[in-house]
């Protein structure tokens, strides 16, 4: 993917922007600002990914090329940071979020841009399902929740982190998952759960698109769900490329994953770990489908 020179750091919170939201500003290279609206109380969590893709730019180090009037589909979008990245390319954004007050925080960022919005989960059957969401940590919620994992995967989190050498001495890898857990244990407590509506992939396509449009990209980052997501697309063909957040708890869940994109003719790399992400359960996974 191009490399949009938008690495971000943080600069400054700037106090609630509406009901239930926080205004957080960003500030990347070549004086850029992004000034965004987040969930009341996620400043970390959008620090987080604003960092994973803006600064690491993990989505612009798999090899594909995003231009303008690209169709790319963000499942699981949160507060909308992937799909600015998207818009930023040029693309067509379509975006999917359940969660209420990250889709009000969607809708606010992504403005102005060339990204529709919908209020709706993404699975494998259509319907109505249980979402349960985490203040604080709008990036968890999740139809799956699994505490377990959450703080197994915090824990490595924290271990895996470079930190400066003298605050390494002072803070083991052992002290550092402890940490991690007990973080994650506080972000879990605040947990709450409401009903969402689930529609299929296909059936979310079928009418935001016409019937030849191609989808250049679609990214999956739906916390345990990522499966139901592919079980939900019956036109395969019409996706060109896959970027996804796999989960692998219990062992099976990445290589499962593969082989559904394998059997409908995509072509996965092998799955990978971010430095940071070293131990944990979470590997990104990207595919694409031979010319």
């Amino acid at each position: 993917m191009r490399r949009s020179g938008s690495g971000l750091t943080r600069c400054g919170v700037a106090g609630p922007s509406g009901s239930g939201l926080d205004r957080v500003t960003l500030r990347g290279d070549k004086k850029r600002c992004l000034s965004i609206h987040i969930p009341r109380g996620d400043a970390a969590s959008a620090r987080y990914l604003a960092r994973e893709i803006f600064e690491y730019e993990c989505y612009a180090t798999q090899g594909l090329e995003v231009t303008k009037g690209d169709t790319v589909v963000d499942v699981g979008a949160n507060i909308g940071l992937f799909s600015i990245w998207a818009s930023d390319l040029g693309a067509r954004v379509l975006a999917f979020e359940p969660q209420q007050d990250a889709y009000q925080a969607l809708v606010k960022n992504c403005g102005g841009r060339d990204v529709v919005a919908r209020r709706v989960a993404i699975g494998r059957d259509p319907g109505e399902a249980l979402i349960t969401s985490y203040r604080g940590a709008s990036g968890w919620g999740t139809l799956k929740p699994s505490k377990r994992s959450v703080m197994d995967d915090v824990a490595e989190h924290a271990a895996a982190r470079p930190l400066p050498s003298l605050v390494e001495l002072l803070l083991p890898r052992w002290a550092r998952r402890q940490v991690g857990r007990l973080a994650a244990m506080v972000l879990l407590s605040r947990e709450s759960t409401s009903v969402c509506r689930v529609a299929t992939l296909s059936a979310e396509l079928a009418e935001l698109l016409g019937e030849g449009d191609r989808v250049k990209l679609l990214k999956i980052d739906v916390e345990r769900g990522e499966l139901d997501v592919l079980r939900g697309i019956h036109d395969f063909s019409r996706i060109d490329s896959v970027v996804a957040e796999v989960h692998d708890d219990e062992g099976g869940g990445v290589a499962e994953f593969v082989s559904v994109l394998e059997s409908n003719g995509l072509r996965p790399r092998e799955p990978s770990q971010s430095k940071e992400l070293l131990g944990t359960s979470l590997f990104t996974v990207f595919a694409t489908r031979d010319n």
